[in-house]
């Protein structure tokens, strides 16, 4: 029997849905672009170069060049130039490991721990970035629990000190954590491995003798909110055929609703796919329809030059405040309350039609 070489990504892919991962690492189709992934890639990759004593613009142009977001340096350069990046002095960077996970050494997990080092009184710190907007805590997946578990068995260490560095949210409050420890975290953390594991053991072995069937025979597809963020969306052809007059119980409109998650990220991959090919071919025509880049406009006034815009305005008997309006942002942003608005203005309500990511929960440090 061949070893099997996992990770924590290969395994929550696995876990998430069957045929994404049969799609990925059995048929190996390439996977449509996601500009979030790469800016992630990228922030790693300046962040080690920048611990090891890189300038952190030359860090942050040859990342995104890497990674093909040339478009995206000043994106990285401030994602990447955070405060708990630039206190680092020493420890371990882009630590690789590689530890059997079963007994008989029949599957062997990988990974690369961003950063890590030991206290003074033996226990170990370790830090991951994180480019995420949404704030989560350690214990809400196992990725740093089995990372914990990793170093334990490195190193004999019984207490790992973990933290979420989220560099989105800036210097402030941009960290959950957790003290791992064999008994909490750790273990349930070995336990989803392990078991994810080898039921992509016995599925691979099952695919392996059947003779080249298909292997999304075996590797079923599992519609559901990861469905987002996938790249290969597009790629299932699994969807579900509606009685659209009969959807009328909440089982019914819960599947409709997990095939339109599905849909949304099947078209945001099709048109990332357009779009690559209208930017190196030029607008394509098709049906009468023509796929091209537009072009918007707008103006920005430092606050400076917007009492000159209102003067050079009044000189010409133009009323600013008959088009002067604040967008919501701008609104928030003047910390006012309702009550107060009032005073002033009628409040206007919009009702859309949305999802939204439930239960966001924002974890303090």
């Amino acid at each position: 029997m061949e070893k099997l070489y996992v990770s924590y990504s290969k395994l929550k892919l696995f876990d998430d849905c069957k045929a994404a991962y049969a799609y990925k690492y059995i048929l190996e189709r390439p996977e449509a672009k996601n500009e979030a992934l790469l800016i992630g890639k990228a922030v790693h990759e300046a962040i080690a170069n920048i611990i090891g004593g890189m300038d952190i613009g030359l860090a942050a142009t040859n990342a995104a060049v890497s990674q093909g977001i040339a478009d995206k340096i000043d994106c990285v350069a401030e994602l990447a130039n955070q405060e708990a990046v630039r206190e680092i002095q020493h420890g371990n960077v882009e630590y690789p490991f590689s530890l059997p996970l079963v007994k008989d050494g029949s599957i062997v997990v990988e990974g690369i721990i961003d950063y890590w080092k030991s206290f003074d009184d033996g226990a170990l710190h370790l830090l991951d970035w994180k480019t995420n907007r949404i704030k989560y805590h350690p214990l809400d997946n196992d990725q740093l629990g089995l990372y914990a578990w990793a170093l334990q068995e490195l190193t004999g260490v019984k207490e790992v000190y973990a933290e979420l560095i989220f560099l989105r949210h800036g210097d402030q409050r941009n960290v959950t954590c957790h003290n791992y420890s064999r008994g909490e975290g750790i273990s349930l953390a070995k336990l989803w491995a392990t078991e994810t594991a080898l039921l992509l053991q016995e599925m691979t072995e099952k695919w392996d003798n059947a003779n080249n069937v298909d292997p999304l025979v075996v590797f079923q597809p599992k519609c559901g909110s990861h469905c987002l963020h996938c790249g290969f969306a597009h790629d299932c052809v699994h969807g579900k055929q509606f009685d659209w007059l009969s959807v009328g119980s909440e089982a019914d409109a819960k599947i409709v609703a997990i095939e339109t998650l599905r849909l949304e990220a099947a078209l945001d991959n099709l048109k990332t796919m357009l779009k690559d090919y209208v930017n190196k071919h030029g607008s394509l025509s098709v049906d009468g329809q023509r796929f091209d880049f537009g072009t918007s406009q707008s103006w920005s006034f430092p606050p400076e030059n917007m009492k000159k815009l209102a003067k050079y305005l009044s000189e010409k008997n133009i009323d600013i405040l008959e088009y002067a309006t604040f967008a919501s942002d701008g609104i928030k942003k003047l910390g006012l309350s309702n009550d107060e608005l009032e005073q002033f203005g009628k409040l206007k309500t919009t009702k859309v039609f949305r999802h939204s990511k439930e239960d966001e929960v924002i974890y303090a440090a």
